[in-house]
């Protein structure tokens, strides 16, 4: 993940994180959140800090919709479809539908 400046100057940080990005990251006031499709949500300060990793039950391969204070991971590849987590990452509930 890289941080490049509107004016086109030099990238202002970067970060490796676990997998492919194919989404587009969403922002949360001051966080940035990535999901992988190594079933990981990451969440980072704007300024590339304090990277937090949440493993979820699947890949991520949409991005992430900001409700409030609630953040709706769709997932794909996993046990649940959806997975619901507050500000700071807890998970607050999940959608797996009957098989």
């Amino acid at each position: 993940l890289i941080s490049i400046p509107l004016d086109g100057g030099p990238a202002s940080w970067t970060q490796t994180l676990n997998g492919m990005v194919i989404a587009s990251p969403a922002v949360m006031g001051g966080t940035i959140l990535v999901g992988t499709d190594a079933s990981t949500l990451y969440l980072l300060n704007i300024d590339g800090g304090d990277i937090r990793p949440i493993q979820v039950s699947g890949k991520i391969h949409t991005a992430a919709v900001i409700a409030g204070d609630q953040i709706l991971v769709p997932l794909s590849d996993g046990e649940a479809l959806l997975t619901v987590l507050d500000a700071d990452g807890a998970q607050l509930w999940s959608f797996q539908p009957e098989k």
